[in-house]
């Protein structure tokens, strides 16, 4: 989660420095909150348990976007928000899917 925060408030000139930007930017910052969710919704219990941890990692996307605005006095870049809300949702997705326990498997004997 620091990572997040010193990545997200560095100045243009360092996040130039360190090849944060480009091509490969939206795709990052993506794999970032895929990582925040899993993250934040590992240790709860159920998917309804999980959803509000990946509010709370949506919510740090949007915070880090404000706390950007603010301090350098720039627009919410709202793409950013949306993007990171998105690898959260891949995030709890992909969590969801990796927890569940299987459940009976059907029988595909031929019974006769």
């Amino acid at each position: 989660m620091g990572f997040l925060l010193i990545i997200s408030m560095l100045p243009l000139q360092y996040k130039r420095a360190l090849h944060t930007m480009g091509p490969l930017y939206f795709g990052a910052h993506f794999i970032a909150f895929v990582i925040t969710a899993l993250l934040f919704c590992w240790k709860p219990q159920g998917f309804s348990r999980k959803c509000p941890w990946a509010a709370g990692a949506c919510a740090t996307a949007l915070f880090l976007e404000v706390l950007e605005a603010v301090c350098y006095h720039n627009p919410v870049e709202w793409l950013d928000v949306w993007t990171g809300c998105l690898g959260v949702a891949a995030g709890l997705i992909v969590l969801v899917m990796l927890q569940r326990t299987p459940t009976s498997a059907p029988s595909y004997q031929n019974k006769g």
